[in-house]
């Protein structure tokens, strides 16, 4: 039996790999418990990681949607934490506890592509080197070269439309990490590039016929003219440097410290139409934004006892505006607490200071931030609460990585989240089965929402089909929850939540972009260790989607609504043998009209093909 155990982990190495995306640039968080692994452990401490509870699930009613085609635009060198490489954790909070002991290849790719043609590609190289010396190198490419439809709207509801056009997209990235390690503490660093191209193909159909009536303006929907005059490009290149403890001695002072710069360059580049009275007619221009972002953030505690500790943390994020060549938007978080951990009690009482600046205008917020949590069952079940603040800082590269077609005359602004509370129970049966059950109430000032240009750039520096960004006040009441369930040739979840909203005006119907109730959820199987069956599903109920038109009627406007959907994705793995396993993907297979935000149209039923070599 133990054996056969060894054997399997073997085989479940193999398989997370193939799931797997990219070595990344994250910085350290300003909790000691949030720490990134750079030794590729998969343990987690389920009892242990208390604020790791989501907060606020600030982007999870969209964010998603990008990389459920494999069209992955998050920018995994920079975002994707390093811990994940080697495990699937669409649960995080009710994840079981999974052995350290696993034994990382040197090299790793996985190559394939699904059709219509969406080729894609990844590699993995770590060197095994000398004691406490880590190097990683990792890299991708993920590309779509096929039409994808535009949008109608009939009786306020958005749907896909029926004339395909050129749609092509990319993204290329590479990044490096090094770290050295001794007994009490570890150094390291990072460097990445990334290049990401993004067309705005999301065309309101009904504007097809007016396109046509002004003569000789290009075919907005040839891959060429997609390409060189409809599109939008980001670029990044950034570096981290970073040192820690990693002494677990209840009276050794602990330590770390991080700094991470990147500089990123955004360009759009549209036909804008004039006032049907100029010459030329149109003209193609171009909008760019260069933008400089710092992170540096500082974190130093100690023990007077065995189960109480004080933490002191401070962060500075800092960037520059479109306008300008220096930084002149910042965050300066401090955020001291106490820790007390004894018995059935764990406590993290504490407050976060922030001192913000955006062109020009300075203010201040001040959070309490804390959390408990009581063993209600030894080893297997937990009562926990937590009540939190935080100013959420935000620049392009995080905007663009929310949604790629933004452009570089977006508005930007912090998101304030005042209020964050939540209550839950959680808990784990014999390693087999956890789960997280929660409600809680949130508050937030600015709240993104984002809206679509109109596919006609009359005089306005906005691309055509592009986004921009209103920030509105909003309050949410929710409630979810999760469950895993993990055999020896079984793993699956699922999760759940649901949202009440209601804006500054009282309305309950203005959550642009945000689903009331979404429910996720995946499940593997292995059959002889040979196979290797995967589904992954995602519902989401419809949700309210925000054109310009809609910002300059007067009165109120009708809500437009973008459909529900049920998306399923299945994968077959055949390990081959150690080194060689091939897949085959089916995407919505359902053929479910899938709708981004509100003008963006997904691939519907699509699939392929691919291999992984591990060495």
């Amino acid at each position: 039996m133990k054996r056969k155990n060894l054997t399997y982990n073997k085989m479940r190495v193999i398989y997370f790999l193939l799931i797997a995306t990219a070595v990344t640039l994250s910085s350290a968080a300003l909790s000691a418990q949030q720490k990134i692994d750079p030794t590729l452990e998969v343990k987690r401490d389920f009892d242990a990681k208390l604020m790791e509870i989501t907060k606020g699930k600030l982007y999870s009613s969209f964010a998603d949607s990008l990389g459920i085609f494999n069209l992955s635009f998050k920018y995994t060198i920079f975002d994707k934490p390093i811990k994940d490489l080697y495990e699937f954790t669409p649960l995080p909070s009710a994840t079981i506890e999974r052995s350290p002991s696993l034994v990382q290849p040197v090299f790793y790719l996985k190559a394939g592509s699904n059709f219509p043609l969406n080729p894609y590609g990844n590699f993995y190289l770590q060197p095994r080197l000398g004691k406490g010396l880590s190097l990683i190198v990792n890299g991708g490419h993920n590309s779509f070269m096929d039409k994808l439809p535009g949008v109608i709207i009939l009786d306020n509801r958005v749907s896909r439309g029926s004339d395909r056009g050129a749609a092509p997209s990319s993204a290329s990235d590479l990044g490096i990490r090094f770290k050295y390690s001794w007994e009490k503490g570890e150094i390291g660093a990072d460097a990445g590039v990334g290049s990401y191209r993004n067309s705005y193909y999301g065309i309101n159909e009904t504007t097809l016929s007016l396109l046509s009536q002004i003569s000789p303006y290009p075919n907005p929907r040839r891959a060429g003219f997609m390409k060189d005059s409809l599109s939008g490009i980001f670029s990044k290149t950034g570096g981290t440097l970073y040192v820690r403890s990693i002494n677990e001695s209840a009276k050794s002072l602990y330590y770390d410290f991080d700094i991470a710069y990147s500089q990123s360059n955004a360009k759009a580049k549209f036909y804008e139409i004039g006032d049907f009275h100029t010459t030329p007619l149109y003209d193609l221009t171009d909008y760019q934004f260069n933008e400089k972002y710092i992170n540096t953030g500082l974190v130093l505690g100690g023990s007077f006892s065995s189960f109480n500790k004080i933490r002191a943390g401070v962060r500075f994020e800092a960037s520059n505006t479109k306008s300008s060549d220096s930084v002149n938007r910042s965050n300066l978080e401090i955020h001291p607490k106490y820790l007390f951990n004894k018995g059935r009690w764990s406590v993290d009482l504490g407050f976060k200071y922030n001192l913000w600046r955006e062109s020009g205008t300075n203010g201040y917020n001040i959070y309490f931030s804390g959390s408990a949590s009581f063993e209600l069952v030894k080893d297997n079940i937990w009562l926990y609460g937590l009540l939190d603040g935080k100013n959420n800082f935000m620049n392009y590269h995080k905007m663009a990585a929310l949604n790629p077609w933004i452009h570089p005359n977006i508005e930007i602004m912090n998101i304030e989240q005042p209020v964050i509370a939540r209550a839950g129970i959680k808990g784990k049966f014999r390693d087999r089965v956890s789960f997280n059950l929660y409600g809680g109430y949130y508050e937030f000032r600015n709240q993104i929402h984002f809206y679509t240009n109109s596919s006609l750039s009359l005089s306005a520096p906005n691309p055509a089909n592009s986004f921009g960004a209103i920030y509105r006040d909003e309050k949410r009441v929710g409630m979810g929850g999760e469950i895993l369930l993990k055999l020896e040739n079984f793993e699956g979840g699922i999760n759940a939540d649901f949202y009440g909203f209601r804006d500054e005006n009282n309305m309950t119907n203005r959550h642009y972009n945000y689903s009331p109730f979404e429910l996720k959820g995946h499940a593997r199987y292995s059959w002889r260790e040979r196979v290797v069956i995967g589904a992954d599903w995602h519902y989401r109920q419809k949700s309210p989607a925000l054109f310009i038109e809609d910002l300059y009627i007067g009165g109120v406007p009708q809500i437009k609504y973008i459909p529900s959907y049920t998306l399923i994705n299945l994968e077959v793995s055949y390990i081959y043998d150690r080194k060689f396993t091939l897949f085959l993907k089916l995407n919505n297979i359902l053929n479910s009209d899938i709708i981004y935000l509100a003008n963006y149209p997904m691939p519907g039923f699509n699939g392929g093909v691919g291999i992984a070599i591990k060495l």
